[in-house]
């Protein structure tokens, strides 16, 4: 699918603004030109950015406005394991059209990784924080905590577990065989989930949305 068919699918899903959809257009640009210095995301996925990365980002958004308006305060999120900014600078451009009031940071280990987001939060002019830390090192806690691609379950866990406090909520894209980590996790962790499955259009092979709640290690 081309450039133009990936945006007119994206608009379809999210039925985003012009302006929305200019910014994403740059971001999608910036991305492209700092791929040649260092790799922000698989060279693979670069020709369906809009759709593997953009859109399957975006699909986060529903969610985190359902839970945003149970905390009745302005929403502190965290995208852990940021990357190239997937998802949390998405979801901020989606939110922000919507006016929801939220703070997003995204932890980053990688200084290079950093600089780029760096360079989209100054060209998109957008205000996120940059954190250029381990995921454990952070110590600041969260109420929703975002990660996209980063590690399978149980690991995963240990690594958000200090983000959040005891009514913090995990958002985690997850593939086909996301079951079969819940499972595994279950030996380590004790906590409840929702899974909620992916549109067709994005994803026809059984991949969800992992809602987790009331996280906590079964080690004593």
């Amino acid at each position: 699918m081309n450039i133009d068919d990936q945006i007119k699918t994206f608009q379809k899903l999210y039925n985003v603004s012009r302006e929305t959809i200019d910014l994403l257009s740059l971001y999608h640009s910036l991305l492209l030109e700092e791929q040649q210095k260092v790799s922000l995301v698989g060279s693979g996925t670069l020709k369906n950015i809009w759709l593997r990365h953009f859109a399957d980002s975006a699909k986060l958004v529903e969610r985190i406005i359902q839970h945003s308006k149970k905390i009745k305060k302005p929403v502190n999120i965290c995208d852990a394991g940021s990357g190239a900014g997937f998802p949390g600078i998405v979801c901020l451009l989606l939110l922000s059209e919507r006016g929801s009031k939220i703070s997003m940071s995204l932890i980053e280990s990688s200084s290079k990784k950093c600089k780029f987001l760096g360079l989209v939060k100054k060209e998109l002019k957008l205000p996120f924080l940059v954190v250029n830390k381990r995921i454990e090192e952070s110590r600041q806690k969260f109420d929703l905590i975002l990660s996209r691609a980063l590690a399978p379950l149980s690991i995963l866990l240990k690594l958000l577990a200090d983000l959040g406090g005891g009514k913090s909520i995990l958002l985690l894209p997850k593939g086909k065989n996301w079951l079969k980590e819940v499972n595994e996790a279950k030996k380590i962790w004790y906590f409840s989930y929702n899974a909620v499955k992916n549109n067709r259009i994005l994803d026809n092979s059984g991949g969800v949305t992992l809602e987790i709640k009331g996280l906590r290690s079964k080690k004593k």
